[in-house]
Order: C-alpha cells, then structure tokens, then sequence
C-alpha cells in the first residue's frame, strides 16, 4: 500500500522522483475488486500462508516465503479494504508532476501488470515489466535484475542524486525486521486518506 500512499504525497508535495513497485491502485485506474474478506473496523490479521505466497511471494523460494510470512503483522483493515475493494483511493494525476517510474510483476495477483501499465499510462510514467515475478518483486530471488533497473531508472531520471554502483546492490538482512510501529505509522498515514 506504500505506493499508493506515495502517490498521495506526490499530490501536495515536492518531490525529485518516485519509483512505484507494484502499487496499489487508486480508482482512476478502475481495478478489479479482489474478494477479500475485511471488517474495517478490527486489524486484519496476517493471512493464511498459502494465501499469503499467492497474494505477496508468489516467487519467492518455499523457505524464503515461510520467513517473510512469519514477519507479517496486523494491517489497518480500512487500509487493506481500500485497495482491494471498490472503495478506492482516489488521486489527481495532473498535481503528480515529476518523473515516475511503476513497476509491475507478471505474477502479481493484487496489483494485475495490466491494471499498473493502465496507472502508468495515466501519469505519463515510465514503466518496468517484472517477468516471472508477484507481487513481492524484492523479496523474489530474481530481485537483483530489478534493482539495477531501477538504479538505472534513477540514475538518469532523477537530477543529482548521488547512487551506488548497482555491482554493490545486495540484500540487506537487517532491513527486513518485523517492526511494528513502522508498519503501524505506515497504516495510520493511509487511514487518514
């Protein structure tokens, strides 16, 4: 949903560029509803894990998806209800207006390629195609090839940003944590949307 809460921001704000990886789609796209159970009244709990490799890791190895699956926490449900429902955000194209690059993943089941070339389209935005990958594009063991695209993307898109060489692009460990009051200031800036 970061993408989707980035785009918001994008509306009222300066920005140098933004780089949307698999996004979660505001209504001006007109996505299909995913059918999804949600009382946006109460937290939604972590899913199922086979729910949640088909929705989030679709690409990412067995071992890896129990890992990350064990590192999810509660969700804002009215967050969750917004971007799989017909009860989308909505955005004002025209008030996003510096470079973008959206990536999009062939397996990605909540956010179709499809429907994120259409948001693409719909900015005047760059566009990635993530071949083979879900909705979890970093957390895939393919991710590198990604990466680089966007360390590409952004070294040529985005005026003076300084940026590694992409040969020292490597998964960082210590980045993947379960910290709850991040995903919990996350959520609280969506349900205020």
């Amino acid at each position: 949903m970061g993408g989707l809460v980035t785009l918001k921001f994008a509306e009222t704000n300066v920005y140098s560029g933004l780089v949307l990886i698999t996004p979660v789609l505001p209504g001006e796209v007109s996505p299909a509803p995913i059918d999804l159970v949600v009382d946006p009244r109460e937290l939604w709990g972590p899913p199922p894990l086979d729910l949640a490799k088909h929705l989030f890791f679709t690409a990412a190895s067995e071992d890896d998806a129990r890992r990350y699956h064990s590192m999810l926490v509660s969700e804002s449900a009215r967050a969750v209800e917004q971007a799989v429902t017909g009860k989308r955000v909505s955005i004002d194209p025209v008030k996003i207006s510096g470079p973008v690059l959206v990536v999009a993943a062939e397996k990605d089941v909540l956010c179709p390629p499809e429907e994120v070339k259409r948001l693409a389209n719909l900015l005047g935005a760059d566009y990635r195609y993530a071949s083979g990958l879900g909705h979890g594009v970093m957390m895939a063991q393919d991710w590198k090839h990604i990466a680089q695209a966007i360390h590409q993307w952004l070294t040529t898109h985005v005026v003076g940003l300084d940026v590694v060489s992409s040969a020292s692009i490597r998964p960082d460990p210590s980045l993947l944590t379960n910290d709850a009051r991040s995903l919990e200031a996350i959520t609280s800036v969506a349900d205020h949307l």
